[in-house]
């Protein structure tokens, strides 16, 4: 394959990518800055609590099945699919009712605040639904069938802004989880009836040698999981405990623009893992793998620069009391082109068939990030002291995993 054909491959390949997750994550921006301006600051800080612990709980829902949907659906059609869904519905249905049960004690407890309880309960159902699109997604992209993934999220994206504004005028911060959660069951309907279609032929007799191998793959991708989503849950909460809401309010907001920011970079690894996956020799997966990581630089530095200097200018659209924080888009450029560049190098680890070593450089980064963070965070640096931690820790975990493949044998 000749360079030119590499880098058309590349591109075709995230055309679609990047328009599924430039579409969702802009709509998703729309809303946040929307209930932003209609929420006060501490009702959108609660907000904000409320999405770090589905991003928690969405971990122990999906068991880094995601990854593995889109690697073994892209090498091997739909003989993986039935054990992919069971695993997928039981894990989901666990996370919602452990999350159900257990809503009172978090708002005690953990947040140390009554007023999240019910909420916390209703962020249960958002949970299992959210949970099975994801990996219903996955199973589209593996399938490299990244039009259906966009049209859906596009339809998805608007109607969230027009029933998400309704319920938030309406009911506060309860109708912004009842809009996204009525918007997620719309959507995994769709897109089960999307898969069916597709795959009307799919075994009916789940076996139980794929039903491990499945779970082999998954599991070292579920473990390297719980090394950061907790890790940054639990700083999400001594920020809170610390800073109060108005902090984990900008918190949330600097995390919505690095997702923005890496969307392009990010649509590039994800369209490599199924092209990598298909390759049998590593020579060949390490020429893709470069040619990918040097378009991701290109385009993570063109990106970032004018953000950096219209940061309080994007603050003022959430709202002035906002803008005191303007400070934390010097730390997200950098944070940004490093996240774009261990993505890229994450995808080809699962590629190569070694999840195990992903787990490894998560532990890595959580040796790193909690005590980096911790510390800055006991130092009054609020959002900055996460936004630094995880900046270094990250530059370890691409150090890391770089390291690998330059000792990757060529054959």
């Amino acid at each position: 394959m000749s360079r030119s054909t590499k880098i058309m491959t590349i591109l075709t390949g995230t055309a679609w990518v990047s328009v599924y997750t430039g579409l969702y994550r802009l709509m998703t921006l729309l809303v946040s800055i929307m209930a932003a301006r209609l929420l006060d600051v501490v009702d959108y800080g609660k907000v904000s609590i409320l999405q770090s612990t589905a991003a928690l709980f969405i971990m122990f829902a999906t068991m880094g099945l995601g990854t593995v949907a889109t690697k073994l659906v892209a090498e091997s059609n739909q003989k993986y699919i039935k054990s992919i869904t069971f695993i997928n519905f039981v894990l989901c249905l666990s996370a919602a009712i452990g999350l159900f049960l257990g809503a009172n004690w978090i708002a005690l407890e953990v947040y140390q605040d009554a007023s999240l309880s019910i909420l916390i309960e209703f962020l249960s159902a958002y949970i299992f639904f959210s949970g099975i699109t994801q990996i219903q997604s996955s199973i589209l992209a593996g399938k490299e069938d990244y039009a259906k993934i966009a049209k859906v999220n596009l339809y998805s994206g608007i109607l969230s802004i027009v029933i998400v504004f309704l319920a938030i005028k309406q009911f506060g911060v309860a109708g912004w989880l009842l809009g996204l959660s009525a918007l997620e069951i719309g959507k995994a309907i769709v897109l089960q009836l999307i898969i069916r279609k597709m795959y009307t032929s799919v075994p009916q007799r789940m076996s139980k040698k794929i039903f491990f191998h499945v779970s082999k793959l998954a599991l070292p991708i579920a473990l390297s999981g719980f090394f950061i989503l907790p890790i940054n849950w639990f700083l999400t909460k001594e920020l809170l405990l610390k800073n109060g809401y108005l902090d984990v309010a900008v918190m949330n907001i600097s995390d919505q623009w690095v997702a923005i920011l890496t969307f392009f970079p990010i649509a590039i690894g994800n369209a490599m893992l199924p092209i990598m996956s298909k390759m049998r020799a590593s020579a060949e997966r390490k020429d893709m793998s470069d040619l990918a990581l040097k378009i991701n630089i290109l385009f993570s530095t063109l990106i970032c620069i004018p953000v950096v200097l219209v940061g309080e200018f994007v603050l003022k659209l959430y709202g002035d009391s906002y803008t005191q924080h303007a400070n934390i888009f010097y730390y997200i450029a950098p944070l940004v082109i490093i996240l774009s560049l261990t993505n890229q190098l994450n995808n080809r680890v699962i590629a190569d068939g070694r999840p195990a070593l992903m787990m490894y450089s998560n532990l890595l980064w959580s040796v790193v990030c909690l005590p980096v963070s911790f510390y800055l965070i006991k130092a009054k640096l609020g959002v900055v002291a996460i936004l630094i931690g995880r900046l270094v820790a990250y530059l370890v975990k691409l150090l890391f995993l770089y390291s690998y493949t330059r000792r990757e044998p060529a054959a």
